[in-house]
């Protein structure tokens, strides 16, 4: 359907094309540029684009309809520390107070001696606490291969607050997906709430799956080095199949977990 000076969401495809034909191609100049005329007057007319071809912008699938289908696409682990600037596994080898206030000292808890681990809810150090997520790091694994997208990257300050059960005093909305007990009460990757509206981030990323180790290595190679052909392919394949070994190799103080 047609956008209009209204909606919200939209994508810019080459006039004519047919629905269901695979005939849209992506494109972070037209995916910038739809962003741009979005919501304005605009959004109605052609845009040539710099490869000389004619665009319209029409209206996308509803972003809460959007999120459901993500998993087919791609999962997102979180992999969130505490604290959050520090490398999972670092062991803290030297005096180092962190930012969390101790309530039993009223004072910055000291680390000294412990390692870097997952961040916890309420920042507990215990290993049997619920993990926490804020999304700043984490762990994406594509679904489908040799396809192109624009990936939504979002991060939300969760303001307003629910209930995990009725007559409960009311808790963070982070902590409040009630079908989701046995994993804090936290919300998945692509779960955005529709009360949700204060954002820091919210930017198109680009992304381009090239190659599928799946395929096997011969396969795998020939497709990455069509986009990187200087690249060496035993140094590809251990990119891809032993990411520890491989940064380990090139810098001795990455530690992976």
């Amino acid at each position: 359907m047609p956008a209009t000076k209204f909606s919200a969401t939209n994508i810019f495809a080459p006039s004519g094309f047919e629905y269901g034909k695979n005939n849209v191609p992506y494109s972070p100049e037209l995916a910038w540029k739809a962003i741009e005329r979005s919501g304005k007057p605009e959004a109605t007319q052609p845009y040539t684009a710099s490869d000389g071809k004619t665009y319209n912008l029409y209206r996308v699938m509803d972003m809460m309809e959007l999120n459901k289908i993500t998993p087919e696409v791609f999962t997102y682990e979180y992999r969130d520390t505490d604290p959050v600037e520090e490398e999972l596994g670092k062991l803290f080898v030297d005096s180092y107070n962190d930012d969390f206030i101790d309530p039993d000292t009223d004072a910055p808890r000291q680390r000294y001696g412990e390692t870097v681990g997952l961040l916890r809810q309420a920042r507990s150090l215990d290993a049997g606490a619920p993990l926490d997520r804020l999304g700043f790091k984490g762990v994406l694994q594509f679904k489908q291969t040799h396809i192109c997208f624009s990936l939504q990257v979002k991060i939300c300050n969760i303001l307003n607050k629910g209930q995990q059960h009725v007559g409960e005093p009311e808790k963070p909305a982070k902590y409040v997906n009630t079908a989701n007990s046995e994993n804090g009460y936290l919300w998945d990757f692509n779960q955005i709430q529709s009360g949700w509206d204060s954002f820091d981030i919210d930017y198109p990323l680009p992304v381009r799956v090239i190659a599928d180790v799946k395929d096997g290595q011969e396969k795998c190679v020939q497709d990455a080095k069509r986009f990187y052909p200087s690249a060496d392919a035993a140094q590809l394949w251990l990119l891809f199949t032993q990411p520890a070994t491989f940064f380990y190799k090139h810098r001795k103080s990455v530690v992976a977990m």
